[in-house]
């Protein structure tokens, strides 16, 4: 049986939810690889057009229609697991890193541990943090990514169900 047949035979509303997933990956491919960089590419316009003028104008980046579509929740998930309170990421990834959370090039206090910045210049740490490992992190923030995009894909097949479904009714009267 071919996909046409197959997809004919289906009830109204899985060929409605069908359709609702399918729009909801088409739009999703359309704000990744054609809204998104025309955006960026008026940003960039923009930047360069303030530094000449003076005046930046962000009226022109837009992004409500990708709101308002609910595809730019799937992109900002991992930066709202981020903002999360912290035991979200730390129950997820155990805190292995240290990071310098300030630092002098004096030892003024006899307190620190010696470090050497990313331009080389040497000093000391008097503050660390312990923080969840970045490889754990791009790990969940991956998935927090992948499963959003599955709970928008559910939502615009129940989307398509519902509306197959009114409109098959409203057709059998």
């Amino acid at each position: 049986m071919n996909i046409k047949q197959h997809f004919t035979s289906q009830k109204p509303w899985v060929k409605g939810g069908i359709v609702g997933s399918a729009i909801c990956t088409l739009l999703f491919g359309f704000y990744l690889f054609i809204y998104f960089p025309i955006l960026q590419n008026q940003q960039r316009i923009l930047e360069a057009d303030s530094e000449i003028n003076g005046a930046l104008n962000d009226d022109d980046f837009n992004l409500a229609l990708p709101m308002f579509t609910g595809h730019l929740f799937v992109m900002f998930a991992p930066m709202m697991l981020e903002g999360a309170p912290t035991a979200v990421l730390t129950n997820l990834c155990p805190e292995t890193e240290t990071h310098c959370t300030a630092w002098s090039r004096e030892n003024d206090t006899g307190v620190g541990t010696p470090l050497v910045d990313s331009e080389g210049g040497a000093g000391y740490c008097i503050e660390q943090e312990t923080v969840p490992e970045s490889s754990c992190i791009d790990r969940v923030e991956g998935w927090t990514s992948f499963l959003a995009f599955i709970a928008l894909e559910g939502i615009y097949f129940a989307i398509g169900a519902v509306v197959a479904m009114a409109l098959s009714k409203k057709s059998k009267r």
